[in-house]
């Protein structure tokens, strides 16, 4: 019976998978097309603007100017996408699946798992038309690139488990939702994606090793850039992210029938 119920469940994450990618494109002439359009969009604005604007400062502020300074900021900025796409979608899962959840039997804890699979899947298909940049325009590839889908499925279910759990919340306290957004902007602007840590006042760049969404962004970075992997951050963020997960399992299915009845 349990393995019946996960197959079900693989099933309905499957088809709401499916829905998040393809419905948004299905009335679009190029279609799915467009799933690796935008990514390329991105990557072109993101290497061209930024690093015009931001090269010279990178230079002397850490050293490394024989670098584009998108190879810095664009792990950064995919990596950001998939842990905010992950916990602002899962909070909101209970609310925009309500209707699916009335209707049929679904698992609380796993149906909004489709929320991280859907963000993982995008940064798959934007790290591919990252790597072939890489490969001809900015830095050559290595073995350590293979890493980072291990670092970014921490990172998403990071952001699954912290979305799960403001979900739980968010359903008796409704004021939790919006604030979660203005939440994920705060911590965008205190995660060094967009700037470099050095340029942060020398008091406040300890707090980065506290900063658990940093731990796995600065790795993913390293690795593009050619520096080794900071081992610390990397087992922080497992036991962090089992510990996360643990705890909105636990409140998704304690708290269950009470949701049901506030949707």
């Amino acid at each position: 019976m349990h393995f019946a119920s996960m197959r079900l469940s693989a099933r309905q994450i499957g088809v709401l998978v499916k829905q998040s990618l393809l419905d948004p494109h299905r009335a679009s002439s190029l279609g799915a097309t467009w799933f690796f359009i935008q990514p390329l969009v991105y990557i072109v604005i993101y290497s061209t603007v930024f690093s015009g604007l931001m090269s010279a400062r990178m230079a002397s502020a850490a050293g490394y100017s024989h670098v584009s300074y998108s190879a810095y900021l664009i792990p950064g900025i995919l990596a950001w996408n998939v842990f905010s796409g992950s916990v602002q979608a899962t909070a909101q899962a209970f609310v925009a699946k309500a209707y699916l959840i009335k209707k049929i039997q679904v698992d609380m804890a796993v149906l909004p798992l489709y929320a991280p699979v859907v963000e993982y899947i995008v940064w798959l298909v934007s790290m591919l038309c990252f790597a072939a940049f890489c490969a001809l325009w900015i830095v050559p590839l290595h073995a350590g690139w293979l890493m980072l889908p291990v670092l970014c499925a921490l990172l998403a279910l990071l952001g699954y488990g912290a979305g799960l759990i403001l979900a739980v919340l968010g359903s008796f306290v409704p004021d939790v939702r919006p604030m979660t957004s203005i939440a994920v902007q705060l911590l965008f602007w205190m995660t060094p994606i967009v700037y470099l840590p050095e340029l942060l006042p020398a008091w406040a760049q300890p707090f980065l090793d506290f900063h658990p969404v940093y731990w796995q962004i600065v790795n993913m970075q390293n690795i593009v850039l050619h520096r080794p992997v900071v081992a610390a951050y990397f087992y922080a963020s497992l036991g962090l992210t089992v510990g996360v997960l643990g705890m909105a399992m636990w409140m998704a299915r304690r708290f269950e029938k009470d949701i049901r009845d506030l949707l």
